[in-house]
């Protein structure tokens, strides 16, 4: 049996709390005793989910790249204050996929610098329209293995924590690139969504090796040399703090959470409750509606593939599939073809089922907008199944 230690404190990991669903890589989760770090460790270094570019809601999601353009659309309303009353002249972007923070600051006269690093070499061509500006300088290599000389007044790390070699490290080298007097920004999923009683997604994928609560990584920073400035909005979704530099602690911080284990334990049946939900809401909600009216659906992500493959949605039960960010970066998903929003107008079903979550009430407003008559709410028609069984 492997031997695995933790990422922050070396203590040894000695018991495997969960094996994600389908994981490509023979992943299982530690929940580290001394300092509650909860890690994923892996006996293949890789696996399909590294190369395939598809949507699951099981473990092996992969490389479809449009998380952190949809977390930017919420985060740009709360960093630019910080940003445009900090006037950060060198900004870092650690893990900046399609360039959606990059392109956004470098519109701000006060950015002299901005430098990229985003290990995947297919995203270029989403630079091409701001790759020629002199102050963008693009590492397409992983952080671990850059070379950056430059201190930064700010640094941006948006959902790319949790897939570092080691958290420790991506944030101690933050730290001696930051300037004395910079921030820097840190979102990563929450780990409190496994409590989720509507989760239905692996939250366990192969892409990820640490899973966070905000004590944590908070206790991780602070041994970094990083001070808790501001905690922008976290909810149980997202963790979202701002960190300005202190210094290095001398000893690491012991931290025992032993609701964590609790957590980890009670996931695999809320996940396996609310999949066999899935195909009661199917035959009881959305099949019988299909076969009356023309059905659309606004969200072909992970929630979509698991209404087909664990709750049996069909091609007839689909009269079209939408997707604002999904449309143009993947054809289909699960086998359905993706559309952009707008032809919700031309085609004109007469319902529309959202699939979201922080962002559904957001969503089904786009979709009245669009003329679209009635506007079905994924998280509503799943708990009046649940209260009906």
């Amino acid at each position: 049996m492997a031997h695995f230690i933790c990422d922050y404190c070396n203590a040894d990991l000695d018991k495997s709390l969960y094996s994600p669903i389908n994981s490509k890589r023979r992943a299982s989760v530690y929940k580290c005793s001394n300092c509650s770090l909860v890690q994923t460790k892996y006996e293949s270094t890789s696996g399909d989910s590294e190369k395939k570019k598809a949507i699951s809601s099981d473990a092996d999601w992969g490389n479809v790249r449009h998380g952190k353009g949809i977390r930017y659309v919420e985060a740009k309303g709360y960093l630019d204050p910080i940003l445009d009353r900090l006037k950060p002249s060198r900004i870092l972007d650690i893990g900046s996929n399609r360039g959606d923070f990059i392109q956004d600051v470098l519109t701000k006269d006060y950015v002299r610098k901005v430098a990229a690093v985003e290990p995947d070499i297919s995203l270029k061509p989403d630079y091409a329209s701001f790759s020629s500006d002199s102050r963008l300088e693009c590492y397409w290599q992983r952080f671990e293995d850059c070379i950056v000389s430059d201190k930064f007044d700010f640094i941006y790390s948006c959902q790319t924590l949790e897939h570092a070699s080691s958290a420790r490290a991506m944030l101690e080298s933050s730290f001696h690139i930051l300037e004395n007097n910079g921030l820097m920004y840190v979102e990563v999923p929450n780990i409190e969504i496994l409590s989720d009683p509507r989760g239905v997604e692996e939250f366990f994928i192969d892409k990820h090796t640490f899973h966070f609560s905000a004590q944590v990584l908070v206790n991780i920073a602070t041994t970094c040399g990083f001070s808790l400035a501001q905690d922008l909005g976290s909810d149980k979704y997202n963790i979202k703090l701002l960190f300005s530099k202190s210094k290095p602690l001398n000893r690491l911080i012991s931290f025992t959470d032993n609701s964590l284990v609790d957590l980890i334990s009670a996931y695999p049946r809320i996940i396996q409750e609310n999949r066999r939900l899935l195909a009661c809401l199917v035959d009881s909600r959305l099949r019988p509606l299909s076969k009356r009216q023309k059905v659309a659906y606004w969200g072909a992500n992970r929630i979509f593939d698991a209404l087909v493959n664990y709750g049996g949605l069909g091609k007839d039960d689909v009269f079209m599939l939408v997707d604002t960010y999904m449309a143009g970066k993947l054809d289909k998903s699960s086998g359905f073809p993706i559309q952009h929003p707008d032809y919700l107008r031309v085609r004109e079903p007469q319902v529309c089922v959202v699939l979201a979550r922080s962002s559904e009430d957001q969503i089904a407003s786009l979709a009245y907008d669009m003329g679209v008559r009635h506007v079905l709410k994924y998280s509503e028609l799943l708990d009046q199944v649940a209260n009906s069984y």
